[in-house]
């Protein structure tokens, strides 16, 4: 009870607990004297007493927090009612009810619907910068794809080179493409690096190779110094580091008008601790000014606003590379002059590399890099029989023609029950196991040959890649896990360690190559007017990534990227065309029907089917139909079908010269 001066004049047993002094210590005092804190966390000044004192009405829930002499706070539901019949009350009656867990539970809930939240934006961000990084190694594949189409490479040097610069796009890509399915990555808004041994110069040469198209079509150099020696390997996270020196470049060529895009990198070796390589990015573009410098490393921010619409982008390269760089251990600054140009500059940690000798830039354009790449490359494997079990028949019959030529025999079988009663008929070495298929999938038939006591090895081969996949085929009593389109010298290389045997790596020179050039002898052409058709082509496909956008018509007919000069390949693929067809009318019909399950395994089929007969097309609307079909979107299907149905009927098979 207070008085009218707002003076305690009675408390009860429980008042003097919660403020933890006895009677004769706060009567006579005005509460507010102790240490009240409202739902900010600030003082009060005057309670809610004071209101009902000078005012004659009833206070009633107000929350109110009080902070104990040991620092421990709890929260309280106040109450107070005027006392007295006059207009001037006698007093006021204040009640505390206790409501510190509750107001516990409350923070709970707050702080998990913010975390959830985080992870929403974090999952946002991150899809959106795959989006961004997806870009570039697409301007290399397709446009380097498309050069080779019209047999415009001058040389057989020329025409190698593109082909091991699409490959080394292609496998950046699905390392995008792995982190964009890594839903654990997502969710915990961060990537994980993967330290591992890799050569700087192959890194920096491979972004040169890559982005030299766009480089020349601007009319500005692109070029790669090195200030020292540098180790020939070192340990960072490779795909990281090409990322971050890709997105650097990338910048510098879209903002430099004129002059030249330049690479330095140099390693530094402290007396103590590990080395750190150094590399610069160097333009001669439109530069910023200090306040731009500030707000770059910003997500979805470009330094002056108004040249998005002039140059493009999302403004989201430079604040993903500052984030890896971060996580490798270095620190990414930028300096520039308006008008002069800028430099963008990085270290990373390289490791301990005493003992990884140095070597020159020169050194190692001579080496190894082109050499190996101009000739073809066999395996060579002990004999031993495999069967391979896929519902696809065009994956059985390729890898068939594969293991084929590297000596193996090759059986097939369709699904999981056929596979079964093929081993009780005949001993095999090793079983290459598609995991989803009619009648008995892989999981199954795979435990079903555990429990029956078979100790071969069996290697999962599938297109699910999505986190935890593998898990769940080891689980199974798989002992090896391999995702499709099958990388054939991985393939090679999983059948010879499960089989604890060596494969043989057979080498044939160049001139034993079959010619992949379907144009003939190569003839002259305008760089300049190739690199503008091959920016039209990336343009409009990127933005179809980007935007999810889709067309009725594909931009050019699509071939398969298996070498189709030879004839056991052309068949392949020529047996796939109508079977693909024939798949697409199976998913209108499951659609119009409703059996959503049926359309998603039509989905996963072509999802793994279309990259192993050389369709990469394919790859992207089969996951999102296969996707769209499990969460029942049934608008999102009928428009992905019409995608693959537009991509079925764009193959070109190529004749023969």
């Amino acid at each position: 009870m207070l008085n009218h001066r707002g003076r305690i004049v009675l408390a009860n047993n429980a008042f003097q607990e919660m403020v933890d002094l006895p009677a004769e210590k706060f009567l006579g005092l005005n509460p507010v004297k102790f240490d009240w804190r409202d739902e900010e966390d600030n003082g009060i000044e005057d309670g809610p007493w004071q209101t009902a004192l000078e005012r004659g009405v009833t206070v009633v829930n107000q929350i109110m927090r009080l902070r104990s002499p040991d620092g421990a706070m709890s929260t309280f539901k106040v109450n107070c009612t005027p006392v007295g019949a006059s207009e001037k009350p006698d007093g006021v009656m204040v009640c505390f009810e206790n409501v510190t867990l509750l107001d516990h539970a409350r923070l709970e809930v707050q702080k998990s619907r913010d975390a959830a939240d985080a992870a929403n934006r974090a999952k946002s961000e991150f899809l959106a910068n795959m989006s961004h990084e997806i870009r570039t190694p697409m301007n290399a594949i397709l446009g380097f794809t498309d050069l080779l189409q019209r047999g415009m490479a001058r040389s057989d040097q020329e025409q190698h080179e593109c082909l091991r610069t699409i490959q080394s796009s292609g496998s950046h890509l699905l390392e995008l493409i792995n982190d964009i399915l890594d839903l654990s990555k997502i969710e915990a808004g961060k990537m994980e690096m993967e330290i591992t041994g890799c050569s700087p110069f192959e890194i920096l040469a491979d972004v040169i190779d890559i982005l030299g198209v766009r480089a020349t079509e601007k009319g500005v150099s692109l070029s790669l110094e090195a200030r020292d020696r540098l180790p020939a390997t070192i340990r960072t996270d490779a795909v990281r580091f090409r990322q971050v020196v890709t997105n650097l470049v990338g910048n510098a060529i879209k903002f430099t008008e004129s002059g030249g895009v330049k690479i330095a990198a140099g390693v530094h070796q402290p007396e103590r601790g590990e080395a750190m390589l150094h590399v610069d990015v160097i333009d001669t573009g439109i530069g910023m000014t200090e306040a731009q410098l500030g707000r770059i490393f910003d997500p979805f921010t470009q330094a002056d606003s108004s040249e998005t619409r002039r140059f493009g982008g999302t403004g989201l390269g430079l604040s993903i590379s500052q984030r890896i760089v971060k996580a490798l251990g270095g620190e990414l600054t930028a300096r520039s002059i308006p008008n002069q140009g800028s430099v963008f500059s990085f270290m990373i940690s390289a490791g301990p590399v005493g003992s990884a000798p140095l070597v020159s830039y020169e050194d190692f354009l001579h080496s190894a890099r082109f050499e190996p790449r101009s000739r073809r490359v066999l395996w060579k494997l002990p004999s031993c029989r495999i069967l391979v079990v896929d519902d696809g028949e065009a994956n059985r019959r390729l890898i068939d023609l594969f293991l084929g030529r590297a000596g193996c025999e090759v059986d097939q079988a369709e699904n999981g029950q056929i596979a079964i009663e093929m081993i009780g008929d005949k001993a095999y070495d090793l079983v290459l196991m598609d995991m989803q298929m009619p009648v008995l999938d892989g999981y199954q038939a795979t435990r079903q040959l555990r429990e029956g006591g078979h100790e071969f090895p069996i290697i999962a081969l599938t297109a699910n890649a999505m986190h935890g996949d593998e898990q769940k085929c080891i689980d199974a009593g798989c002992s090896g896990f391999l995702v499709k389109p099958a990388d054939m010298d991985k393939l090679v290389a999983s059948i010879a360690e499960a089989l604890s045997v060596d494969a043989e790596k057979v080498e044939q020179g160049a001139d034993a190559e079959p010619n992949v050039m379907n144009g003939g002898p190569a003839a002259a052409f305008d760089e300049t007017e190739v690199c503008r058709e091959l920016e039209t082509l990336v343009e409009a496909a990127a933005a179809s990534v980007v935007n999810g956008s889709s067309k009725t018509e594909p931009a050019r007919k699509i071939r398969s990227s298996l070498p189709m000069d030879e004839a056991e390949f052309r068949e392949i693929v020529a047996e796939f065309v109508p079977v693909l067809r024939g798949k697409i009318a199976e998913m209108r019909g499951a659609w119009a029907a409703g059996d959503f399950e049926q359309l998603a395994r039509l989905a996963h089929w072509l999802k793994g089917s279309g990259g192993t007969v050389g369709f990469a097309e394919f790859y992207e609307p089969s996951r999102d139909l296969e996707t769209a079909a499990r969460n029942r979107e049934s608008d999102r299907m009928v428009e992905l079908i019409g995608q693959i149905e537009t991509l079925g009927n764009a193959i070109e098979i190529p004749s023969l010269v």
